[in-house]
């Protein structure tokens, strides 16, 4: 509330005290917000080696925004020695996380051989699962770097991202997006069918609950494969069942109702009959 000005006067110097206070017992959030402020000169002189220590605190205890700023800083050599390796390491820990700015930047790290080979397929493929969360600039620099690949690359950044990403596709005709019609799209029409239902439990449900997901040894970058599709094949079978059932009630109410029409015109007729 001091650092935003919030039912007090904006003070960073008593922001500062009390995000120190909190950092000191080991919150990451208040060590992510010292990291921030040492970062760019908030309540003390900036100090880019105070606010690596500080990211590095809190990026051990998993804060996601923490590692992709620890990542920068070792990209650029601030407050710490310049390193393409460290920064691969905590942007390749905070986009395990979803987090897209730094999917966004391990793809200009593969693009541009940074740490890593030079490697378009996945540099695609992290442009690709940044792009599909919304990260800005993301799309664009997906579509530079295709004009650059072969189809077959595509295709193989395409089914990487696929295999790390909950399939959030639209069901469309052109599954692939690629304006052609190929057997590359039957494919991932089965795949979408096999895998996405399971997807979607998966991230929404299971990966929300720590002591499952452990259970299961699942995190946002390894629960793809089995596990999705013994879920979906059981969504499927289910609801297969339930159509199941509902067909044969439906049917059962239908000859029922035939019968008693037949007995209501049958009864009719005897009466007319008697008269």
């Amino acid at each position: 509330m001091y650092a935003n000005g919030l039912g007090a006067s904006r003070d960073y110097a008593e922001a500062l005290h009390w995000f120190r206070l909190a950092a000191d017992q080991g919150v990451a959030s208040a060590q992510y917000q010292l990291g921030l402020m040492y970062h760019y000169g908030q309540g003390a002189p900036p100090d880019n080696t105070e606010a690596a220590r500080w990211y590095r605190l809190a990026a051990e205890r998993g804060h996601a925004a923490a590692r992709v700023n620890l990542g920068r800083l070792y990209l650029d050599g601030l407050g710490v020695p310049q390193s393409y390796e460290e920064a691969k390491h905590w942007f390749r820990q905070a986009a395990g996380q979803g987090n897209t700015a730094a999917q966004l930047q391990l793809g200009l790290l593969y693009q541009n051989g940074r740490g890593v080979r030079e490697d378009y397929v996945h540099a695609h493929m992290w442009f690709t699962l940044a792009a599909l969360q919304g990260q800005k600039g993301a799309s664009k620099l997906r579509e530079a770097l295709s004009q650059r690949m072969t189809r077959t690359q595509i295709a193989e950044a395409q089914q990487l991202a696929r295999e790390i990403m909950p399939r959030q596709w639209t069901w469309t005709t052109d599954m692939n997006g690629d304006a052609i019609i190929t057997i590359s799209d039957v494919q991932a029409w089965i795949e979408w069918v096999l895998y996405y239902p399971g997807d979607l439990a998966v991230h929404h449900f299971l990966l929300h609950h720590r002591g499952v997901a452990q259970f299961f040894e699942v995190t946002p970058l390894s629960y793809q494969g089995r596990l999705s599709l013994v879920v979906s094949l059981g969504f499927w079978g289910l609801l297969a069942f339930a159509g199941w059932r509902s067909y044969r009630a439906i049917r059962q109410t239908y000859g029922q109702w035939k019968q008693d029409k037949k007995l209501t015109k049958h009864r009719k007729r005897k009466e007319v009959a008697i008269d």
